[in-house]
């Protein structure tokens, strides 16, 4: 199915094994310091449930620009991927890392630049996630979706993408026909990705509701395969970053 398969030592030797131990940790340390300066760079106090959450008008229009100081907190990340979204599902920036795992969002085509929209409507982006974990992530994603439409119900282009969706997938118009409402947290995410294999991934989503945006960063826990393989990740991403060609969520 993927065009390089790479392989693994089971047990890395002692010395792979600390390298990959302070890579994570190193890794670990960089997404706290994002989540100071993604507070800083979003005007401070933008967590879900405070002040800004409860100042933004209803309905207001998102926002697609991103903020410069945010740029350059991604440009910062190099150890790990990381991405802004918005609460639209629209990927507005990613660093290096997030276009080795991901594959570059700003070369595909319009309406594919929405992680939904690409996950829905081509079968190739499912790839990147374990067969077991797609119909959870599918769910997970159109959940999330129904809390922005709820928070902005005249979003016109919300509403246009939804419509879009239910004309050209059954599996989402019947996800959306569920109700089902939530709101994404932290989670840990599962890849397959080409080059580095599995990754399993602590997903830390960082919203900045007073611009509908997310700061998503992934993080290996030290001393774990995925660690090890995430170091792979990035230097097949800096050799060669085509080599992600799948896009998934978040």
């Amino acid at each position: 199915m993927w065009p390089i398969r790479a392989r693994f030592r089971p047990f890395p030797e002692p010395s792979a094994a600390r390298a990959a131990t302070r890579h994570g940790e190193a890794a670990t340390r960089t997404a706290r310091r994002s989540r100071r300066r993604w507070r800083d760079a979003s005007g401070g106090g933008s967590f879900a449930g405070g002040p800004a959450a409860q100042a933004r008008p209803r309905g207001r229009p998102a926002t697609e620009r991103v903020r410069p100081g945010l740029l350059l907190i991604l440009d910062h990340l190099t150890e790990t991927p990381a991405r802004v979204v918005s609460d639209r599902g629209d990927v507005l920036a990613q660093n290096a890392m997030d276009k080795a795992l991901h594959g570059d969002a700003s070369a595909r085509p319009g309406t594919e630049h929405n992680a939904l929209w690409h996950y829905f409507t081509d079968p190739g982006a499912r790839e990147l996630f374990p067969a077991e974990d797609r119909d959870r992530a599918a769910r997970a994603a159109v959940a999330d979706l129904r809390a922005t439409f709820a928070r902005r119900p005249d979003d016109a282009r919300l509403a246009g993408l939804v419509r879009r969706l239910r004309a050209r997938s059954q599996e989402f118009s019947a996800l959306w026909d569920a109700h089902h409402v939530a709101v994404r947290r932290t989670d840990v995410k599962r890849f397959l990705h080409p080059v580095a294999g599995l990754l399993e991934l602590d997903c830390e989503v960082l919203p900045n509701p007073e611009h509908d945006q997310r700061l998503i960063v992934y993080t290996a826990r030290p001393g774990s395969g995925s660690c090890e393989r995430l170091r792979l990740l990035r230097v097949a991403g800096l050799q060669d970053p085509a080599r992600g060609q799948v896009e998934g969520f978040v």
